[in-house]
């Protein structure tokens, strides 16, 4: 095929255009893209040996030995220039602590396990629970890394959930989102249901609705708590209306307020 001189300028031209366009639709993204991933996977290799194995090491010493940990979700939160963000969160679980399924049923079995998680708790939230670092991951590029999962220390196996509470007025431990056992701390000065009732170990929709219960109501308390802690959300008719929901709701705050 023979072309004019003209025709040949047009295709040279319609060529460069062509290499442009698939060079900044194609290659170029796929590189950033690639460059990306590889800064993500640097961050979160970091993650697995400074955060998971040590966490998962000291759950097995303090509880069950074989509590697996493993990194849930890692999201790019800010990428800009030379600077990245990222946040994570893991899912811990154990095969063994199907042994206290029945703790609903079993009041001795649930302060064992409470004693157990009340452990494993202490280790979560003294060295991991507001976990936050910044690297290098390489001569360009810096990064800050936060945990941003559940506060509370939370077990799963394939059928249930667990979950230690670790809170300014007592401990509670749930299985399934129901509370099985709690335990009242009355030398906290924390607490401002600290008026000698012992409430332990007795469910939080037993006390709200025995009337023979005098003062606080920690039923509503739990349930404001729980509210921010579980569901980062509240009743706000119940929040006006309810002054021991309120100030579960507002402790729950003031202790997330200290972790950011």
């Amino acid at each position: 095929m023979n072309l004019s001189k003209s025709e040949k300028i047009i295709f040279s031209i319609l060529v460069v255009i062509g290499i442009d366009i698939v060079f900044n639709k194609v290659i170029y993204p796929g590189f950033l893209a690639l460059k990306e991933g590889q800064s993500q996977n640097v961050a979160k290799d970091f993650v697995q040996e400074d955060f998971v194995l040590p966490l998962q090491e000291d759950l097995q010493k303090a509880g069950f030995d074989d509590i697996n940990v493993s990194i849930n979700t890692f999201k790019t939160d800010i990428s800009f220039e030379n600077l990245r963000e990222y946040d994570f969160d893991v899912v811990i679980s154990s095969k063994k602590i199907k042994e206290y399924e029945d703790i609903a049923d079993d009041e001795k079995k649930a302060e064992e396990l409470y004693s157990i998680m009340e452990k494993m708790s202490n280790k979560f939230e003294n060295g991991y629970s507001d976990y936050s670092k910044q690297i290098a991951i390489n001569e360009d590029i810096n990064a800050n890394i936060e945990y941003t999962g559940n506060l509370s220390l939370e077990i799963h196996n394939d059928e249930h959930e667990y979950v230690f509470y670790n809170g300014p007025c007592f401990n509670a431990l749930d299985m399934d989102l129901k509370t099985i056992y709690v335990v009242h701390e009355e030398d906290s000065q924390a607490c401002h249901l600290n008026d000698n009732t012992d409430y332990s170990n007795q469910e939080k929709d037993e006390v709200l609705d025995n009337p023979d219960v005098e003062g606080p109501t920690l039923g509503s308390y739990t349930d404001g708590y729980n509210a921010i802690v579980e569901d980062e959300e509240y009743d706000l008719d119940r929040y006006q209306e309810d002054s021991e929901y309120r100030k579960g709701v507002d402790d729950a705050m003031e202790e997330l307020d200290e972790y950011y």
